[in-house]
């Protein structure tokens, strides 16, 4: 499959056209439930509003908060990509999360971070202060519900990336990489069969436990094999089906957060 060049994914698209986000954010602005059967009420207006208009930026591989730094509340993705991650005494890192709009993160307040959010694309976030939050979250099930389901989910993704530690390194890339492309089309974030792929070969080894070398060669692999293809910061899948064969990839972990309207 050829490569498509010059696509681009614009801002408001990253942000308005984003499923996982869509609950949180789109509703904001309209009275059609969102994903989880979700209509915001005039409290959750506010509340979301709050959180949008009060944005940070960071530049890409910028930290968004550090390991021990005690973070300023609830942070919601807006626009591009980023990981929560943890540095090791011997200098290697650990990926514990991949992070797209609409994907929260809620910590404990008052405590310091045992990791790192750093971004790896330019990226926009929303902060709701946890005393705003607290307020209005006791007022708004709906919302906190919507807020514990898209916890749910990260959650969810993180046990899957715990059991694929027991497969080959093979099927370890190829789950990942199905898994990433499927978590960018529900946020709006793919044209065609294709998506865009910030992460190095380095991120990928933080993510799956392997040497980049070890990566290197599956990459190679499943290249030869025509089921992905790699080229300036994007994954084409090449064999969709094919891939999610080899990887044996289930979506249904990455919808524990669904619920009928």
């Amino acid at each position: 499959m050829a490569i498509v060049r010059g696509t681009s994914y614009s801002p408001r698209a990253f942000f308005w056209r984003g499923h996982l986000g869509q609950t949180l954010v789109n509703t904001v602005l309209s009275d059609n439930p969102g994903r989880d059967g979700y209509r915001p009420t005039d409290d959750d207006r506010a509340l979301l509003a709050a959180a949008v208009t009060s944005r940070r930026s960071v530049g890409p591989r910028r930290d968004m908060a550090r390991d021990g730094e005690v973070p300023a509340g609830i942070y919601l993705m807006l626009e591009g990509w980023a990981v929560r991650c943890r540095q090791m005494r011997d200098g290697s890192r650990q990926i514990l999360a991949i992070l797209l709009p609409g994907d929260v993160c809620i910590d404990p307040p008052g405590r310091p971070l045992n990791h790192a959010i750093v971004a790896l694309t330019p990226v926009r976030y929303g902060v709701i202060p946890y005393p705003q939050f607290g307020a209005a979250g006791a007022q708004s099930p709906d919302l906190a519900a919507a807020l514990w389901r898209r916890q749910l989910e990260m959650a969810s993704i993180q046990l899957e990336w715990i059991a694929n530690s027991g497969r080959s390194a093979y099927e370890r890339i190829a789950h990942l990489l199905c898994e990433i492309f499927a978590r960018a089309k529900a946020c709006g974030m793919t044209h065609d069969d294709e998506c865009e792929f910030p992460l190095t070969q380095q991120d990928i080894a933080e993510v799956t436990g392997l040497t980049s070398v070890h990566v290197n060669r599956m990459l190679q692999q499943l290249r030869r094999e025509r089921l992905i293809g790699l080229h300036a910061r994007k994954l084409a899948m090449s064999d969709g089906k094919g891939l999610q064969q080899v990887a044996l990839f289930k979506r249904d972990y990455l919808d524990v957060g669904r619920v009928q309207a």
